[in-house]
């Protein structure tokens, strides 16, 4: 037995690790699909799976979202994906809205706020807040933003409590962002508002040129389809990703942000299919139509690959990439392998070693896996940033410690390879 089990193990560990790439099949609506849906965020084109993990991190800190954080991790909370999460941040965000997935540690900011603390019968924990809840005391933070930035003093001399104040503008205008990348927020029915504004866009456009030239027009239109332009025309204030892509195939990097599509469309008089797609999944997806968000989904991927084939790619290559989480799975594998390594120095057992480089030797593998999928996505090289330098650093680490623990066969080898790992997740 003592001389398979380094191989079950190893053999455990990677079946575990294949099993993490199948996706959670959905329940209703396909919510993995729109995940692999691509955008423009960050400079670069991604799923709507990776703005949804990178929002929900600088958010709540977590790429999940915990619906029910008062409840503890034995008390089996609510707990849905990234893209249910900004799907209905973007869809229904009177829903989402009320979801406590806004963290807040400081007691100070808390105070200012005038959030409630810890009480579990009335389900709060002290640290999650929902948007509704923190709404009323927008103002109060404002004013308490632009005081700590007229102060003008260097960041490493702000206190905890600055610090805390400024990090929560930059996570409540990110979720404003959110809330305004595909319909604009607050609007009931977007489907219908969008239906009118184009059916009043020739007469409105006639009535704007009448205006110009002296000539009579018709004031209510007019006056209706301002409104609706200075409605769209402060979606894209708020700077949200850019969702629509170009009709032009050949200009394949000028996306557009949806209010700003909307307002082109008096040129033409012509609103882009790709708004008409996501609001006919908005519209299912607040009446709880899943069959209709998902043609619709299906509908306008399908459209995409007519032209943006690549993207198309790209966004379920990344989506899949960002299943595997290739690094965190390996990191699992590095810890395992350096406690039985550290059991090995305490009855210097040679199958603990032995399992431990099998472990080690699976992790590495993973962790380059990882490296090369990630450069091939993005077309860079591995050290791109502090954190992409702390993954190479801890992937140079491992190769090393394998190299001394082939000279030496003490463990010390295998421990700084997991240590070396554990360095980075820290940095991370």
């Amino acid at each position: 037995m003592k001389k398979w089990l380094p191989i079950i193990l190893t053999v455990a560990m990677a079946a575990w690790f294949l099993s993490t790439l199948r996706p959670v099949p959905d329940k209703n609506f396909a919510f993995t699909e729109f995940g692999k849906l691509p955008v423009l965020a960050s400079g670069r084109i991604q799923p709507m799976d990776s703005l949804a993990r990178n929002s929900l991190l600088q958010i709540r800190e977590k790429q999940e979202a915990n619906l029910e954080p008062w409840k503890g991790a034995f008390g089996k909370p609510r707990i849905i994906s990234a893209t249910e999460w900004l799907a209905t941040v973007m869809m229904a965000p009177t829903t989402a809205d009320q979801w406590p997935v806004i963290r807040v540690d400081n007691q100070e900011l808390i105070s200012l706020l005038k959030l409630p603390g810890k009480d579990l019968a009335q389900k709060q924990d002290g640290k999650h807040y929902s948007w509704a809840q923190i709404r009323p005391a927008l103002q109060a933070l404002d004013d308490e933003t632009g005081r700590i930035e007229n102060e003008k003093m260097d960041a490493s001399q702000r206190s905890a409590y600055e610090k805390a104040v400024l990090k929560m503008r930059e996570r409540l205008w990110l979720y404003v962002q959110l809330k305004n990348t595909v319909q604009p927020e607050g609007v009931e029915n977007w489907t219908q508002q969008l239906a009118d504004y184009e059916k009043m866009m020739p007469a409105a456009v006639a009535a704007a040129q009448a205006e110009q030239t002296g000539q009579k027009y018709d004031e209510a239109v007019l006056k209706q389809f301002a409104g609706l332009v200075q409605e769209f025309t402060s979606m894209s204030q708020f700077e949200p990703p850019l969702v629509i892509p170009p009709h032009d195939a050949g200009s394949r990097e000028a996306w557009k942000r949806t209010g700003d599509v909307l307002v082109d469309a008096m040129r033409d008089g012509k609103v882009h299919p790709a708004v008409h797609f996501y609001a006919a999944m908005a519209s299912a997806f607040q009446i709880g139509d899943s069959l209709e968000f998902n043609r619709q989904i299906v509908l306008y991927r399908s459209s995409l690959s007519q032209g943006f084939s690549h993207e198309v790619r790209k966004a379920g290559w990344e989506d899949f990439f960002n299943r595997m989480q290739p690094f965190y799975n390996a990191m699992v594998i590095y810890i395992l392998a350096g406690v039985l390594a550290c059991l090995f120095w305490f009855n210097f057992s040679e199958t603990l070693r032995r399992t431990a480089v099998g472990l080690v030797i699976l992790a590495l593998v993973i962790h380059t896996t990882g490296l090369v999928f990630r450069m091939v996505l993005e077309g860079r090289p591995p050290v791109t940033n502090l954190y992409s330098s702390a993954i190479f650093i801890g992937w140079g680490a491992c190769i090393l410690g394998l190299v001394l623990e082939a000279f030496w066969k003490n463990a010390i080898g295998l421990v700084v390879s997991s240590v070396a790992e554990r360095a980075y997740a820290v940095l991370r």
